[in-house]
């Protein structure tokens, strides 16, 4: 079995779009290289370029690397900007919301959430006059087979990860402030581990029967979640306000079923883990997490630019070059 292709074992032949020329970062532990394997899993040929090696740090258009590729797709690259030159399907995907959007031009925008939107309709106006077709994916890619190995969960309860801030990003200072405040409220129920391996780091979530995840404001949903889920590790996830209760029960994450929800830490801090059967939670976020990988999620994508596509060839029957070109830039046919 290719190691690109970890949930078939022979490549499908696609439908519609052969090609996929895609833009986001090479890291393996990515959560684009995971959404490529997707793509390759379903038989598509994907050239992978990272935006941010040397070799193309000054490219500012996406025609210097389109080489005749049937769609594009650019993943949130942290604000370097392109422009979406190209005569073919272009879709946008945007993860976060502590960075503005890196595309313009584009044809088709995902979005990680609907928090995205307001975000992105202040810094790109212009998009949303086109009517670009808007998706909320609510995922992260995680590489289901690195977590199944079974392991003995000697660790009840684990924090991966800094605690300090130490970067020089200063929107992400709440985000350390309210992590640091929420672990050293439990420190007596954790074991705090260092993030540095991200190896080292997949064995401390299958030794794990349950892991802390502490977003910060407007950060509500992290990869960590995913990869806790994967590792049979039942996710504890701080929840500091409802509108990221809303975003968690849009997923299908159940306080008690597949992970457990901390609202207000009390002095007895994480004290209630006693109450739940933790293997149980695990099992069960690892079905969920099952449920949403990334073939799935490929397949939504290419079915967004198939339904592009036939919108626009019905447009092109009924009007002239010049109409065309018109609707193509200026409208963005809502699919």
């Amino acid at each position: 079995m290719s190691a690109d292709a970890p949930y078939y074992h022979y490549r499908p032949k696609p439908e519609g779009p052969k090609t996929i020329l895609f833009l986001g970062f090479l890291n393996p532990d990515h959560e684009s290289s995971f959404r490529v394997k997707g793509f390759r899993a379903l038989g598509y040929e994907v050239h992978h370029i990272d935006p941010w090696e040397n070799s193309c740090m000054d490219f500012k258009n996406v025609s210097e690397v389109y080489d005749g590729e049937d769609i594009v797709f650019i993943h949130h690259c942290n604000s370097k900007l392109f422009v979406a030159d190209i005569p073919v399907p272009v879709i946008y995907y945007h993860a976060e919301l502590l960075w503005r959007p890196c595309v313009n031009e584009c044809d088709i925008l995902l979005m990680m959430s609907p928090l995205m939107e307001p975000a992105l309709v202040y810094w790109f106006p212009e998009i949303f006059k086109r009517n670009p077709a808007k998706y909320s994916l609510h995922h992260y890619g995680v590489d289901l087979d690195r977590f199944t190995h079974p392991r003995k969960k000697y660790l009840k309860c684990t924090f991966m990860g800094p605690i300090e801030w130490k970067e020089k990003c200063f929107i992400e200072q709440d985000l350390y402030k309210t992590r640091k405040r929420v672990v050293e409220a439990c420190s007596e129920w954790l074991n705090i581990r260092d993030f540095g391996d991200y190896e080292e780091y997949i064995k401390d979530l299958q030794h794990s029967q349950s892991t802390l995840i502490v977003h910060g404001k407007n950060c509500y949903l992290s990869q960590r979640i995913f990869e806790a889920a994967a590792a049979s590790c039942c996710p504890i996830i701080y929840v500091d306000d409802e509108i990221g209760a809303k975003i968690y029960e849009d997923i299908g994450l159940i306080h008690g079923l597949n992970c457990l929800f901390v609202y207000i830490i009390y002095p007895n801090g994480l004290e209630f883990l006693s109450k739940f059967n933790l293997k149980i939670i695990g099992e069960n976020a690892r079905k969920w997490v099952e449920t949403r990988d990334n073939i799935h999620q490929c397949k939504k994508v290419i079915k967004y630019v198939q339904k592009y596509q036939k919108y626009m060839e019905k447009y092109k029957k009924q009007c002239n070059l010049r109409a065309t070109q018109l609707i193509e830039r200026s409208l963005r046919i809502g699919i």
